[in-house]
């Protein structure tokens, strides 16, 4: 990312969950002790931020609003609307369950998972649907469109929120923890507990299998193109190629090596060839696919990166660690 400014930040506890709001003006970070962290980019270096407490114990799922601010699960098992201006509100409430996966549709829906079901809100909070039960606990959720799909045991179930069509089930056996769409919503990919990535290309109703990874894969994203499956659980960042033919009996591009250190956190850029990653020593990279060139910085020396998120116009990537500490990369012009 040429011409990008980058400060650095230091906050206090562990950084669950990153986001960029909606309207691409600010950054968010969700802490282990439940407080919201803003930095709106406008004042990035005058290292202008603050801070919301929101839950009791940790913010363990954090999404923006379409309509601003954001929406947050915690380990007290509340959800809650946090505005742009004013305090957080309660949208609902789950006793003894903590909300860890959440996603947002464009139209400001909230999906939310609670054990074995997936609860589905309107943009003002009210609960609009239930989905499931699924085969067990729902452990990641990713939507497209009017599609959902989430990934448990034995495989994921892809749901048509229009109700076009009945739940279908992706089959296969094992432990399934994340879950991605590819941007023309034809394609599904989960990893699973035993190490490798699977696939699922919707229309061709064929299956995809990827392996030879040295620890689970727990974060997946698809390329702005949808030309590449960028994947942690590996001392490089793996890429699979999804162009014509796709990944099967192809060797994935490996990029930006930490010998020995695994990949923690993937996060495509939202139109150019750009991903970054995080590792587990605390190094942030970037690296553009069309030529395999990038660099690395150091976000801290002291744990992993444990979340990443781009802003929506490619202006801004945030990134932050396990010991409070964070950076934030900002690019001039109408989009990276």
């Amino acid at each position: 990312m040429q011409n990008a400014s980058r400060t650095n930040w230091k906050f206090d506890g562990y950084l669950t969950r990153a986001t960029v709001a909606w309207d691409c003006t600010e950054g968010a970070f969700g802490q282990a002790n439940g407080k919201l962290r803003r930095i709106p980019f406008a004042t990035v270096d005058q290292q202008v931020s603050s801070e919301t407490q929101v839950h009791k114990g940790g913010l363990t799922a954090l999404v923006a609003h379409p309509e601003g601010g954001y929406v947050s699960g915690g380990e007290d098992g509340r959800i809650m609307r946090i505005p742009t201006e004013g305090e957080p509100v309660e949208w609902a409430k789950h006793p003894h369950q903590w909300i860890e996966v959440m996603a947002a549709f464009p139209d400001g829906r909230i999906a939310y998972a609670l054990g074995k079901q997936v609860i589905l809100l309107d943009a003002s909070g009210t609960e609009t649907a239930r989905l499931g039960p699924h085969d067990s606990t729902v452990m990641d959720i990713a939507v497209h469109g009017d599609k959902l799909v989430a990934c448990h045991y034995n495989g994921a179930t892809l749901w048509a929120l229009d109700g076009s069509a009945e739940p279908r089930k992706l089959v296969w056996k094992g432990s399934h923890l994340a879950v991605a769409i590819n941007p023309e919503g034809t394609i599904v990919a989960t990893s699973t507990q035993e190490g490798d990535v699977h696939g699922w290309r919707l229309d061709e109703k064929r299956e995809m299998r990827m392996s030879g990874y040295q620890s689970k894969v727990k974060s997946l994203a698809f390329s702005a193109d949808g030309q590449w499956l960028c994947t942690s659980g590996a001392d490089v960042m793996v890429a699979w190629p999804f162009d014509g033919p796709g990944p099967e009996g192809r060797a994935p591009l490996e990029l930006v090596e930490i010998r020995n250190v695994m990949v923690t956190r993937v996060a495509a850029h939202p139109i150019s060839h750009f991903v970054a990653c995080g590792f587990e020593d605390g190094t942030l990279a970037m690296v553009d696919l069309k030529t395999q060139a990038g660099g690395k910085v150091q976000v801290t020396k002291r744990g992993p990166v444990t979340c990443l998120a781009w802003a929506r116009n490619g202006n801004h990537l945030i990134a932050g660690a396990d010991d409070g500490r964070a950076i934030v990369f900002s690019v001039p012009g109408p989009q990276a």
